[in-house]
């Protein structure tokens, strides 16, 4: 960024212009010198995905849905045997991934560090999870 910025004709901000064309021309500057020196990168973002969901398990349901697709496609048994060794397999991962979700989120609340900001938030966590525990309790 500092040769960039070293590159930069500064004798325009000396001139006999106005304070907001040094001002524009100032910001134009640092915004182009930042934009080209420092990296970015693209996250992506799974609003709609659980928690428990990691990226093994969508690798998982991935080719679930590649064997599905083929075998419709076929209409192979061999293939429908595929599809339902992979759709079970997928069931017991995402299964077990949901119950150490919820052995970790347990374990948090359980613990004596737990401080009243935590235990709300994994509060919230929960009822968000399960909406009827929310709806019975009592308070």
């Amino acid at each position: 960024m500092r040769t960039i910025l070293s590159q930069t004709d500064w004798s325009r901000l000396h001139g006999d212009s106005s304070i907001n064309d040094k001002c524009d021309y100032l910001t134009t500057a640092i915004k182009t010198a930042a934009s080209e020196s420092i990296p970015h990168k693209t996250a992506l973002i799974r609003p709609a995905d659980k928690t428990w969901v990691n990226g093994h398990i969508r690798k998982l349901i991935r080719q679930r849905k590649r064997i599905y697709r083929k075998a419709l496609q076929t209409n192979n048994e061999i293939i429908w045997a595929k599809f339902r060794k992979k759709r079970n397999i997928v069931t017991s991962e995402i299964k077990k991934a949901k119950q150490n979700y919820n052995d970790d989120l347990s374990h948090k609340l359980r613990s004596n560090s737990t401080d009243t900001k935590l235990f709300w938030k994994i509060s919230k966590q929960l009822f968000k999870q399960y909406p009827e525990i929310a709806t019975n309790l009592r308070i």
